[in-house]
């Protein structure tokens, strides 16, 4: 996960698609650009979690809805994590600890589905 620098919150790795419909494939990318990972391995092409929540206005930008399309990829845990510059820190945290460092609900949600998924291999 990443600490988002400007929202000061974990939230998992994601990105705008900027005008790419392809949402897997963007997924993947941003995963190995913002967490700069080796490797990363799909652990499964299909729709994880979609999340729709409101992202507060700024000077930037007013208020506006913002949809999190979610996929499932596993990498190696020993493997160094790097910081972008859009992040405080990045780092793993285990689906149990997962109220420890987030309390959002679809946080919890998402933990629920991956679960749901790895009981089914």
């Amino acid at each position: 996960m990443t600490h988002h620098a400007k929202l000061d919150r974990w939230l998992q790795l994601g990105v705008h698609c900027d005008g790419l419909m392809d949402t897997y494939f963007v997924a993947k990318k941003e995963a190995y650009e913002k967490s700069e990972l080796a490797c990363i391995r799909s652990s499964t092409s299909q729709l994880v979690d979609l999340d729709i929540h409101s992202i507060p206005g700024s000077l930037i930008a007013r208020e506006h809805l913002h949809f999190d399309v979610r996929y499932l990829f596993s990498a190696d845990i020993l493997a160094p994590l790097r910081i972008s510059m859009e992040s405080r820190a990045v780092g793993w945290i285990r689906l149990a600890d997962l109220e420890l460092v987030i309390m959002d609900e679809s946080a919890l949600r998402l933990r629920s589905a991956i679960s749901q998924l790895k009981s089914q291999k």
